[in-house]
């Protein structure tokens, strides 16, 4: 198992059930993290997205705009080869059928899909009312992987087609053939390695960073396993403590001997429990003796009031995994594979069969009435409505059953004179039904998920596998065949991140490097500057304050200036789940030390590991993260050419530059607060931009039939697209500036071979568009672009002048 997937598999685990008491939640813009709120669209949002999709076009139109798209893949066809036996039609809007044949011949037969291709495509479509005169036409699209299921498993071949469902069917077969510049860019410069790449085992994708990340896991395995075989370590040291950590890690015998003994003891309090008080003293118990339960979620987060403070924070106390409408029919295919990862997880922990089918349906009944005070996703940008100042007296109030004060003196130690409640109307919902009894099977159910969730990796083998076959059904992932060696050094840098760290730096990052792109940086903050000063629809006092908000950002490069040692105290044994006890401990005390006196260290240290081929923006402090990891070959080498680096790194630094001005870093100013520093015309005009932008991404398909929204996208794409235009902009002032070389390379950094299932679940959770969008929707906006390649109207990759989005 690779280290991601373990931080993957921790994140699920904090989302199926209540939240860690203690756990703390890092509020952060990182590149490659999915924001699992729901995204519902409104019945007015719904309507008119429905009658984009089924805007007519005539036969003759058709007709007309196939014989041009298909002109490059098919030379001999013609406007009147296509309407070969629709004479006299021609005006008649064109139905499913007519459209589907006209495709077929626009394109002649299509090769079969291979690679990624093959994998990101319906393999289950098929239609039952094929027309038998057009069987030939369809089976060519159903067997080039272009067509889609429907619900009903029907063509209906009289509807129309409209332009738009035309349109996704044409862009499919450019990706399919991959091998036209000016028609899909990304699928034809990556088309070697998406028709050939394999997906690693245990893991969903591959390619670009994919590839990178798996390259530093191997530095990383190997600097561990070094140490795992050598000797003579001084005791308290990195090796020794590393060392032994591994060998209790890779013991499998007597892990899977013991089980869910390790966490026996908690999961008989929580049966045990015959009331609210009874559980909550459970959880009170576990919280203090293995860093793992509690009522509700605890920790000192940024003060929303001021970015440079701490606040003690009670949070949502359960993030469900499940849609709301997959909860209602209590169907689906997520649905499913959810139940029996959670049936396991309880027969794991001791349950019979009908003893955890039972605890589930009081589970359903609990989560199905949760749901009714879950926020809407519009409401998570509401700073008031996501947050409320109370009391401990008036939480303990709200939750006179639970032991509020034994659950906040365990994590912090003594009570702190206010609290936040995040989301309070969800976690005041909670509160009431806690109350009563009625629901009280369900909770107990739920904290003891919680506890199995969290532990899961600790225990015997068969609880990381139950992991893993959810996570095949739902998104995809590759049959795990990792070794007990490599699951091992995946828990050492999880656990041990802090040695491994600065293990990596010392072996694999120079200061050199650091400083070659400190120097970067720099630059690429004058060019925004000049960027800004230039923007035609911005005046010049909200011009000021950008330019300070640039000039006040932060940057934590590579590595720190110093290292903590906040392990200097852990001791170590041979017993595995006990080191893993004592690390959370002590990592819980150094996070709420750090901000128990309403201090907050935030933008002082980069918030994730070293190792993490990432980066991020934090809008909270106004600082720039870029660990060690991502600094390296291909996106940065320091013997590659200016236009290589450009396109790699340089448009991801441009990328978190421009996070600074999205439409939620737009809310903050220089110092992370949020507040109004622009003219009310000029945010008038910047909104303006922005839903243009939105609209130029909506509905764009991240896979055959999965589309992407562009509002749930839309600070993403406003990063890449200002990326691209300021590394363009530091190409400009070379000499002799190769542009091609500048595009290949960006389109080569965004590769990604995945599986469908895994691009349904990004689509509808990530805050990023798609790969092939963040390369063909993104170039297609720059002049540059098109002269590169002639690309002119009638290219798949074109887009006319004024439909363009330039905001930054």
């Amino acid at each position: 198992m690779k280290k991601k997937n373990l931080a993957r598999f921790a994140a699920i685990a904090a989302a199926v059930s209540l939240v860690l008491s203690g756990s703390s939640t890092a509020v952060q813009a990182a590149d490659s993290q999915i924001d699992g709120a729901e995204q519902i669209e409104d019945a007015g949002a719904q309507e008119e997205e429905n009658s984009r999709k089924i805007q007519p076009m005539t036969i003759e139109e058709a007709a007309e705009y196939l014989a041009k798209a298909a002109d490059d893949y098919n030379p001999s066809v013609t406007k009147e080869e296509l309407l070969k036996g629709y004479e006299g039609s021609e005006n008649q809007n064109v139905n499913r059928i007519q459209a589907l044949v006209m495709i077929s011949r626009a394109f002649g037969v299509l090769p079969e899909p291979k690679g990624n291709n093959a994998r990101i495509s319906d393999a289950g479509a098929g239609y039952s009312d094929i027309p038998e005169d057009a069987k030939s036409e369809v089976e060519n699209l159903l067997k080039g992987g272009v067509l889609t299921s429907t619900e009903d498993g029907k063509l209906n071949p009289e509807e129309e087609m409209g332009s738009t469902e035309m349109e996704h069917i044409v862009r499919r077969i450019y990706a399919l053939f991959g091998n036209n510049l000016k028609d899909d860019f990304y699928n034809t410069v990556n088309k070697d390695n998406l028709d050939n790449k394999e997906i690693p085992s245990g893991e969903t994708d591959a390619g670009g960073t994919y590839d990178l990340s798996k390259k530093v896991q191997d530095q990383v395995n190997e600097i561990i396993k070094g140490i795992a075989e050598g000797s003579g370590y001084e005791e308290g040291s990195m090796e020794q403590k590393i060392k032994t950590f591994y060998e209790s890690a890779v013991d499998f015998e007597t892990r899977n001997k013991l089980g869910a003994e390790p966490i026996r003891k908690y999961l008989d309090a929580i049966d045990a429990a015959g009331n609210v008080e009874e559980l909550s003293d459970s959880q009170v118990l576990s919280a203090e003796e293995i860093a793992s339960g509690g009522m509700f979620g605890f920790v000192r987060m940024t003060d929303f009031r001021d970015p440079k403070k701490s606040v003690a924070t009670v949070m949502s106390p359960i993030q469900p995994l499940l849609q709301k409408e997959e909860l209602e029919s209590k169907s689906g295919k997520d649905y499913d594979a959810l139940m029996e990862l959670y049936a396991t997880l309880l027969e794991l922990g001791g349950e019979t069969q009908e003893e955890a089918e039972r605890h589930l349906e009081e589970y359903l009944k609990f989560l199905k009435a949760y749901y009714e005070n879950v926020p809407e996703p519009e409401d998570y940008q509401d700073t008031e409505k996501m947050n409320k100042i109370v009391s401990p007296e008036e939480l303990k109030q709200m939750m006179p059953h639970v032991d509020v004060e034994a659950v906040i003196r365990g994590n912090d130690g003594k009570l702190p004179e206010e609290i936040n409640i995040m989301s309070p109307a969800e976690f005041e919902g909670y509160c009431r039904l806690l109350e009563g009894g009625e629901y009280l099977p369900g909770i107990k159910t739920a904290v003891k998920l919680n506890l199995l969730s969290a532990q899961y990796l600790n225990l015997s083998d068969d609880f990381r596998q139950a992991y893993n076959k959810y996570n095949e059904a739902t998104i995809g992932q590759a049959e795990d065949t990792s070794t007990p060696e490599e699951i091992a050094c995946a828990l050492v840098e999880n656990s041990l991140g802090e040695y491994i760290d600065r293990l990596y730096v010392e072996k694999h990052f120079s200061p050199e490097a650091k400083q070659n792109v400190e120097e970067m940086i720099e630059g690429f903050i004058e060019v925004y500057k000049e960027r800004i000063q230039k923007l035609d629809w911005m005046g010049e006092e909200t011009k000021k304050n950008a330019i300070e908000k640039l000039e006040s950002m932060n940057f934590l490069i590579g590595y720190p200036d110093e290292w903590e040692d906040t392990l200097s105290d852990l001791k170590l044994t041979d017993n595995f789940f006990q080191n893993q006890v004592e690390i959370s401990k002590i990592t819980l005390a150094k996070m709420e030390e750090e901000r128990k006196d309403g201090q907050n260290n935030r933008g002082e240290k980069i918030a994730m590991p070293l190792t993490m081929v990432n980066a991020y923006y934090d809008q909270f402090s106004n600082t720039m993260c870029f660990p060690a990891a991502i600094l390296q070959a291909p996106n940065y080498d320091v013997n590659a050419s200016l236009e290589e680096n450009l396109g790699g790194i340089g448009t991801v630094i441009a990328h978190e530059i421009t996070h600074a001005f999205d439409n939620n870093g737009a809310r903050y100013d220089k110092d992370g607060k949020e507040r109004q520093w622009w003219t009310d015309e000029d945010y008038a005009k910047f909104e303006e931009l922005c839903r243009k932008a939105e609209a130029f991404y909506d509905g764009w398909e991240a896979a055959p039939g999965i589309e992407i929204s562009g509002k749930n996208t839309l600070g993403e794409n406003i990063a890449d697209i200002g990326g691209v235009a300021c590394a363009l902009e530091v190409l400009k002032k070379s000499e002799n500036p190769d542009y091609d070389k500048f595009f290949q390379a960006y389109a080569r950094s965004w590769e990604k071979s995945t599986t469908r299932e895994r691009s349904e679940a990004l689509a509808y959770a990530d805050e990023h568009s798609s790969s092939n969008l963040r390369v063909n929707r993104v170039l297609s906006n720059f002049q540059e672009f098109y002269d590169t390649y002639g690309i002119s109207e009638g290219d798949g990759m074109y887009v006319p002048a004024d439909e363009r989005i330039n905001i930054w």
